[in-house]
């Protein structure tokens, strides 16, 4: 039996059309982005792309993590809506070893945090967050997570920073 070598959820919060400025103006380079990522992770690497059609596209903070909620028994309840909840939810093949979370967004830092905006109006996810929440993911126990995040880095209401490092990739553990 092959086994698929994972999933991957591609999240690219792109903004409205024609919208060039406010608190999430038009991101002109969104599609192309997308475009690239399920390239690499999709076409080349062959993991799933899991919610292909929903939740992958200027998701709120809601959308991300409905957050905890327990019935009256006191279990938690999988609302299957949110991006958590759906990663939670899915029915991977336990062998996998790979999934992949990337995000693309306007974004900022303070106080050396990354924070990644969101669709509603001065709302914003921070990796920190991201990790944590990762991290509880039972469905991702065992498995490589791979985060890529590519959101601005300037400090909040600064001239921003043009960053570039080169990493080298030591091909024996490809």
């Amino acid at each position: 039996m092959t086994h698929k070598q994972g999933d991957a959820v591609i999240i690219v919060n792109k903004g409205q059309e024609g919208i060039a400025t406010g608190p999430f103006p038009y991101r002109e380079g969104a599609k192309k982005e997308k475009d690239n990522i399920q390239k690499v992770f999709v076409e080349r690497f062959k993991l799933k792309y899991l919610y292909q059609d929903v939740l992958n596209s200027d998701l709120s903070l809601e959308e991300w993590n409905c957050g905890p909620k327990k019935n009256q028994q006191g279990n938690t309840i999988n609302c299957k809506k949110c991006i958590i909840c759906l990663i939670e939810s899915a029915e991977g093949d336990p062998q996998s070893k790979y999934f992949v979370l990337a995000i693309t967004s306007h974004g900022f830092t303070s106080d050396g945090e990354q924070f990644i905006a969101m669709r509603i109006r001065k709302t914003y996810l921070s990796l920190k967050d991201v990790i944590a929440t990762l991290r509880a993911c039972q469905n991702l126990a065992g498995k490589t997570v791979m985060i890529i995040i590519d959101a601005c880095r300037a400090v909040r209401n600064g001239k921003g920073k043009n960053t570039f490092r080169i990493v080298t990739i030591d091909k024996r553990h490809v």
